[in-house]
């Protein structure tokens, strides 16, 4: 409800002539950078937290698309556009989906490793044990290579693998990756270069445009 000078008026966010429209961008701007955003950082947070469990990867994957998806057709809703207007909102929408479903992509593929190319410490040690777990049937990750490796001041660290060729012999000795402050999981082998952080910055500058365009859509006057 909206009051003006002692009269009070229904307030339509579907109209509502310009506090509807502003109102109409701002939801369709904001909520489409912040499922992209929030659902990267989700993505990557919870990741940490399950152990890289699939499940929990795809139900985060698939609630953020399908949320992102419902915004995108939200903004286009009871418009008519010319033919001209209407492509221009079929490529923004491709923009969105596909530059978000890229971003989410590449910053869970590559946080952890921009965190251990920042602050990761490489140490030697030597494999004191290793086990399977999983067989990759169903929703099960697996097979997943685990190694505990003890180094040459007692302190312990575990890693795991998903190659079977890459699996290293009980004594054998082995250099790792490790995070001081425990955030990721340690990697075997040196520090790693950073991510070529420009392709996913790309993906979600291509977001925001195609957001923005989206907006102004989502402003436009209804019927």
């Amino acid at each position: 409800m909206v009051t003006l000078g002692g009269m009070t008026e229904d307030f339509d966010i579907r109209g509502g002539g310009a506090p509807g429209a502003v109102v109409r961008f701002v939801l369709a701007l904001g909520v489409q950078v912040g499922l992209v955003l929030g659902g990267s950082w989700a993505l990557v947070t919870v990741d940490r937290l399950s152990d890289g469990n699939p499940v929990v990867r795809f139900v985060i994957a698939v609630a953020s698309c399908g949320a992102l998806i419902g915004s995108v057709a939200w903004t286009a809703r009871d418009l008519d556009p010319p033919t001209g207007v209407a492509a221009l909102l079929y490529l923004a929408a491709a923009a969105v989906l596909l530059g978000g479903a890229a971003f989410g992509v590449l910053t869970w593929l590559w946080s952890d490793q921009q965190v251990l190319h920042d602050r990761g410490v490489t140490v030697p040690g030597v494999v004191g044990r290793h086990w399977q777990s999983g067989d990759g049937a169903g929703l099960d990750p697996g097979p997943l290579f685990y190694y505990n490796v003890v180094g040459p001041d007692g302190a312990r660290w575990s890693f795991r693998t998903e190659t079977a060729g890459q699996r290293p012999d009980v004594g054998e000795p082995v250099t790792l990756t490790v995070d001081p402050e425990d955030e990721v999981r340690p990697r075997r082998g040196p520090r790693p270069e950073a991510p070529p952080w420009g392709v996913a910055t790309a993906a979600r500058d291509a977001v925001f445009a195609g957001a923005l365009v989206l907006a102004v859509a989502a402003a436009a006057p209804r019927r």
